[in-house]
């Protein structure tokens, strides 16, 4: 009896997914390549909108042409087409998988559900409807979900153990599972942001729940991090989203309108700043800040540069921002180890010293922000303390994983069994379980991130 049951489970799961099949093909048909038949003349219109210089104003210009064709076919933009169809393999997927279906039924798509998966396609949320259209990131190795693989750099991180706690393995990240941004989507309803740099080998991504621009070894000034290779600077990973505006989200939208609604309502999250001290004022070897500057004034050289990127973000139509402070950067293993001499506490406060100059600013310069820039919400989200150690244990000194000369795990090592006792997963970055407690305690709590939490920031209008 339970047998018969079973496989009529199983017939029923094929006769559905066929239906879906078949639905899909004939949606695809009627939506994409639309035929109207017309006598002897057809007018079309098509719309497109380009941004101006102050990326604020769009210009809207209509073509009319005629032809005499009988039966003219309707050509839809590719990334409305993209957009569409990402749609319909979603709901498929995300109904065969509520099945809870064995892997011999899902095995002939294995690869094509790493792919999305991958790339942040596959939304792993309940929740009915997402809370906000859209999670864009800017940021540095503590954010970055794959963009430094496709980057010329000494910091990359896809291979194992990197990834070994992520559902589909290593992607580059920079830790052992999920990142901040990450918890933050989830809880948002939202798919992974997938890498903006990604995006170019997988273009089936539906872009317009947000995108990933940060990158391992970056900094708000340009030249930081490029010692270890390349990387993608705040400056252009602002370009990049300008061009995500320009070559994509204006065809997707149609009208201007629509489009400022959409990014208004989005959330941008900007987390950087760590790498401007890591990469670059504390290595007067290879940089010469340190020289150029007092501690004060590379502080206040920071705060300008990245005020200057968020009015410009705000030019191109965001208004909710969540602007993390840098963290505790005295106290990452890579730091403590490497001083000289050795500190006689567990961080090296001087360095920490340094830090505290650019957050202490970063909370009035928010407020001032939000204050000017009319129609915007500034939450200020707080690093400095979310790798602090509640317990006092040691476990703040000690990686995760087996680290080389570089700080970085070394490829193929098994790292330690129980990384939810560990604050670090390398000598740089938090394991997943810091990212977990400060997404949790930033979306809903009152402490990490001020004055209001993100879920009151999404519903905010």
């Amino acid at each position: 009896m339970n047998v018969g049951k079973h496989i009529s489970t199983k017939i029923m799961k094929w006769v559905v997914l066929f239906g879906l099949v078949i639905v899909s093909a004939v949606f695809l048909l009627n939506k994409f390549f639309l035929v109207k038949c017309l006598q002897n003349t057809t007018t079309t219109t098509s719309d497109d909108y380009r941004i101006s210089s102050k990326s604020t104003i769009f210009e809207h210009a209509a073509e009319v042409s005629t032809s005499d064709s009988i039966c003219p076919v309707t050509v839809r933009p590719i990334a409305e087409v993209r957009a569409n169809a990402q749609k319909l393999l979603r709901g498929a997927v995300d109904y065969v998988i509520s099945f809870e279906a064995d892997l011999s039924i899902l095995g002939f798509a294995s690869s094509w559900g790493q792919k999305f998966f991958h790339s942040g396609a596959l939304k792993t949320d309940k929740r009915d409807r997402p809370l906000v259209p859209a999670l864009y990131v800017f940021g540095d190795s503590l954010s970055d979900s794959g963009n430094n693989n496709f980057l010329q750099t000494h910091v990359g991180v896809d291979y194992k153990p990197y990834g070994i706690d992520f559902p589909f393995g290593t992607t580059g990240r920079y830790t052992n599972g999920k990142t901040f941004v990450d918890f933050i989507a989830n809880l948002l309803g939202l798919p992974f942001a997938p890498p903006y740099l990604g995006l170019l080998t997988n273009g089936e991504v539906n872009i317009t729940t947000g995108v990933n621009y940060a990158s391992g070894g970056a900094g708000i000034l340009p030249e930081t991090g490029t010692a270890l290779g390349e990387n993608l600077s705040f400056n252009k990973q602002i370009k990049y989203f300008q061009d995500t505006i320009t070559n994509d989200l204006l065809r997707i939208f149609k009208t201007p309108d629509e489009f400022l609604e959409y990014l208004s309502k989005s959330i941008f999250v900007v987390s950087i700043g760590n790498n401007d001290y890591i990469n670059n004022y504390l290595q007067p070897a290879n940089y010469k800040s340190s020289q150029m500057f007092t501690p004060r004034q590379f502080a206040d050289l920071l705060i300008d540069e990245l005020i200057r990127g968020l009015k410009k973000l705000y030019n191109m139509g965001g208004r909710k921002f969540l602007v993390f402070n840098i963290g505790r950067v005295g106290c990452i293993p890579s730091m403590v180890n490497s001083a000289k001499p050795k500190p006689t506490t567990p961080c090296v406060e001087d360095v920490n010293k340094l830090v505290l100059l650019f957050n202490t600013r970063l909370p009035s310069t928010l407020k001032e922000l939000e204050h000017t820039l009319v129609g915007s919400t500034f939450v200020h989200g707080d690093s400095y303390n979310a790798t602090q150690d509640p317990s006092g244990s040691t476990a703040i000194l000690t990686p995760c994983c087996e680290v080389g000369d570089g700080g970085l795990c070394l490829p193929d090592q098994t790292p330690c069994q129980d990384r939810t006792a560990h604050i670090f997963w390398d000598a740089f970055h938090p394991t997943e379980v810091v990212y977990d407690r400060l997404a949790s305690d930033c979306f809903s709590g009152f402490s990490s991130c001020v004055p209001i939490n993100v879920e009151q920031l999404g519903r905010n209008l």
